[in-house]
Order: structure tokens, then sequence, then C-alpha cells
């Protein structure tokens, strides 16, 4: 068990921290010998457990709701690239380049998907 020497070391260990906010027989047995074993660190315990019953922390009921929000908040504020002006020559050049590139795989897909005539046996 690590040392407990100051009022930290009472706060960030996990059974001390179990121990105040879910407390049953075995850690109130501990912790009973413990103080007695350690008088001199009563004071920072009780300190440290004082400290820990205060704190309360209520997560969201839901978080996501917020994350909803907070995504359709983002997907309104982001520029939709398709209405965004080209900015120069060059920029209207690669897209016109991509455009065509485009319709040409368009094509040959098109063309792959023709069916082929086919000679009947007579």
């Amino acid at each position: 068990m690590k040392t407990l020497n100051n009022i930290e070391d009472f706060l960030t260990h996990p059974e001390f921290v179990r121990w105040v906010k879910q407390p049953d027989k075995e850690l109130d047995s501990y912790w009973e010998q413990w103080s007695r074993a350690n008088p001199e660190q009563l004071n920072n315990m009780r300190l440290a457990r004082e400290m820990l019953l205060r704190l309360s922390f209520t997560p969201p009921h839901s978080t996501d709701g917020l994350k909803q929000e907070v995504l359709q908040e983002v997907l309104r504020q982001r520029p939709k690239k398709g209405n965004q002006p080209i900015a120069n020559e060059k920029e209207k050049n690669v897209a016109m380049q991509m455009n065509r590139r485009t319709e040409i795989k368009i094509e040959r897909i098109d063309e792959d998907k023709k069916p082929k005539s086919i000679k009947s046996k007579r």
C-alpha cells in the first residue's frame, strides 16, 4: 500500500475514495484499523474525507443529445464546398480536368453495361 502522508495522498488513493463514496463493512474495518495504527494522519484523513463528501459531480443525463447538437452546429457553420467560388485560373483548370475525368469514367462504365448483340443460330 502506498504511504498516506498528506491530504493529496488520501484524495488520490482509490480505496480511500471508494470507502468514502461507497462504504462497506470490509472497507470500514480496514480504515478503522488504519486510523488506529496511524493516529498522526487522522486529521489529514478526516479533511480528505470531508472534501470528498462535499464534492459532487452529476454527469448530464444524456450526452447523445448534446453530441447531436454540437454536430448540427458544426455542420451548419461549415461552408459548403460546392458553393465556394474558385479563387484563380489554376484552380478552375484543375476543377475542369477533374470533372472531365469523372465524365470519362462514367461513359466507360455505361459502355460496359451496354448489351452486346447476340447472333442467333439458324
